[in-house]
């Protein structure tokens, strides 16, 4: 809550970030990394951050109060608000995350949601759903 919390403080401009310095602002509060990919029909709602190498696919929604580090990763129709997706990080196409910490080089699957207050450890895997179509299989 509080990693959350200063998070939110610095991408408000409120609480000094050195890495904030490195990427400014345009006039809405979107901060984002000139070597970041972003397919078509993404959705920014500020204040956010997307670092270096970092990729956002087709269609997906971030923030508000979303950070997404280097080399990190969001797959298509996936969702981001207010939660830190560290270093090489990859959330998967149709996830919702809100609310949650995702560690170094963990990997949330497809389709998955993750709640407030979750914290995905580093290199961890949070399985998505057990079927395609979101039901059990078995």
């Amino acid at each position: 809550s509080r990693f959350l919390d200063g998070h939110r403080l610095a991408l408000e401009g409120r609480l000094a970030w050195p890495t904030l310095d490195d990427v400014p602002a345009d006039a809405r509060g979107v901060r984002i990394d000139p070597t970041a990919q972003l397919d078509a029909g993404v959705v920014l709602v500020p204040p956010l951050l997307i670092g270096p190498r970092a990729r956002v696919g087709t269609g997906a929604r971030l923030g508000p109060n979303a950070v997404l580090g280097p080399a990190a990763s969001i797959g298509a129709d996936a969702h981001l608000v207010d939660s830190v997706v560290l270093e090489r990080a990859q959330v998967g196409a149709g996830a919702h995350v809100h609310g949650a910490i995702i560690g170094p080089e963990a990997r949330v699957e497809d389709g998955s949601e993750v709640v407030e207050g979750t914290i995905v450890g580093a290199g961890a895997l949070l399985a998505g759903p057990s079927g395609s179509d979101g039901t059990d299989e078995g």
